[in-house]
């Protein structure tokens, strides 16, 4: 409208004689987008790092934590201690989304299996229930995607390479000042340098983190593929009960009056009567002899902590002992 318009221009309003100028700037969407996204380009950078940092630092401290796979351990010995003598026995390892529901396995006196895990860690390595404390960040990238990340530093790369094509077609146009030209030239070239040097560096590093997940995934055991959200949070959740689980029993499991598995201490004679009494329902009702337990959780690595339980159940299980935990099958 306003190119087709003829009429004297000084009769013309401020705000239309404003937009008549405006238009008779070479190039000028092209321009102002490429001012928009120099200015926003940075912005978008900055806040786009810390994600890449968590997300890095995450799958750094889960590779390189020991005290998680000891817990893993643990979690597998007791497991097969319960499984023993069924299809599912002897197993060599578990999948990680069953870990958030330990909790849920609850025994006779609703103590839940996560329950007893910390209280067999605290007795043996009780250095081990601070271990959710290494994994903090594992905690708070529950939500991130690798897939995201890596798709966020493609389109940053986009982005400049529109920025250079864009400055490019700008300054070559033939309506364009030589002198406005050369410096719009100078200053693209100047972001181009600097803000290509810096997304090369978040490359390698998101690269290096997508390398490392990669490698969690095939240590875990888990699919490939598989969505970073959904492996983070099963971990973060799993993370946050086992801590929540310390922080509420670690006192009381020191104190046999309190503590979180209740020990009922009766004489041999009263426990074979109960061990006869439940004999018809074994296959649901397990009784786990905590002391037998603890000498062979504490034997050797955590590998072979689950086969020595197993094969401690195997001959064990009715044996009569004064301390007790009852756990059932769900």
């Amino acid at each position: 409208m306003y190119k087709k318009y003829t009429g004297e221009k000084a009769e013309l309003p401020l705000a239309d004689t404003f937009l008549l100028k405006l238009i008779e700037v070479p190039m000028l969407a092209m321009r102002l987008d490429l001012l928009f996204t120099i200015r926003e380009f940075p912005v978008n950078m900055e806040e786009f790092k810390p994600t890449l940092d968590l997300a890095w630092k995450a799958c750094h401290e889960l590779d390189r934590s020991e005290e998680f796979l000891e817990v893993l351990g643990y979690v597998l010995a007791v497991g097969n201690y319960l499984n023993a003598g069924t299809p599912k026995g002897n197993a060599y390892g578990f999948q990680l989304k069953y870990l958030p529901k330990l909790i849920d396995f609850r025994g006779q006196e609703k103590t839940s299996l996560l329950d007893f895990l910390v209280v067999q860690i605290h007795r043996r390595r009780p250095d081990l229930l601070h271990m959710p404390s290494s994994l903090d960040s594992v905690v708070k990238a529950s939500e991130i995607s690798v897939t995201s990340i890596l798709a966020e530093i493609e389109v940053m790369g986009n982005e400049l390479k529109k920025i250079e094509h864009n400055g490019s077609q700008i300054t070559q146009h033939p309506k364009m000042l030589k002198e406005t030209g050369l410096r719009l030239k100078q200053e693209v070239e100047t972001f181009l340098g600097e803000y290509c040097a810096r997304l090369n560096v978040l490359d390698s590093r998101a690269q290096e983190m997508s390398n490392t997940y990669s490698k969690l995934l095939t240590k875990f055991g888990e699919k490939v593929g598989t969505d970073s959200e959904d492996f983070f949070a099963t971990i973060s959740q799993f993370l946050i009960q086992f801590n929540k689980v310390v922080q509420e029993k670690l006192s009381s499991v020191s104190r046999p009056s309190s503590a979180v598995l209740k020990y009922q201490s009766q004489d041999c004679n009263a426990q074979k009567k109960e061990t006869s009494n439940k004999s018809k329902s074994l296959q649901k009702a397990l009784t786990i002899d905590v002391i037998e337990t603890d000498r062979v959780l504490g034997e050797g690595s955590a590998t072979a902590q689950s086969r020595k339980v197993s094969e401690f159940f195997k001959h064990k299980c009715n044996s009569a002992c004064n301390n007790v935990c009852s756990f059932r099958i769900p």
